[in-house]
């Protein structure tokens, strides 16, 4: 079949179109829940957390200290944002349920690097 300028059209549409969804999926992260699933240590102002994420959605947070506190709840990911809902602590019966969304801004096997959107400070996780 002789290509002519009728018949090339479409597969330039077809390039085009696999140029296009190369570029778009070139700058999504895509990140799967299973790379969250561990304990993640991260340490603030001198306090250390160990956040551990397990594969039915449930996290716990455990804080380094002598009174042994602790926060759980569940976890979900869309896309790149990680959303944490508070749902009970040990310290106290009066908790506050609202999620706390967070943009993930690296996640690797050994990293994790979250941003609050409300003030775009980073918190640096490693897996444990």
């Amino acid at each position: 079949m002789k290509m002519t300028q009728a018949n090339l059209a479409p597969h330039k549409l077809f390039l085009f179109l696999i140029a296009s969804l190369t570029v778009i999926l070139a700058g999504c992260h895509r990140y799967q829940d299973g790379q969250l699933v561990g304990s993640w240590v991260v340490t603030t102002n001198r306090v250390t957390q160990t956040f551990t994420f397990a594969a039915d959605h449930r996290f716990t947070c455990k804080v380094e200290s002598s009174k042994n506190l602790a926060q759980f709840g569940d976890w979900a990911r869309t896309n790149d944002q990680l959303t944490i809902t508070i749902r009970s602590n040990s310290w106290t019966s009066d908790t506050r349920i609202y999620p706390h969304p967070n943009v993930i801004r690296k996640l690797t096997a050994t990293t994790l690097v979250l941003e609050n959107p409300d003030d775009n400070s980073q918190r640096a996780f490693t897996k444990k």
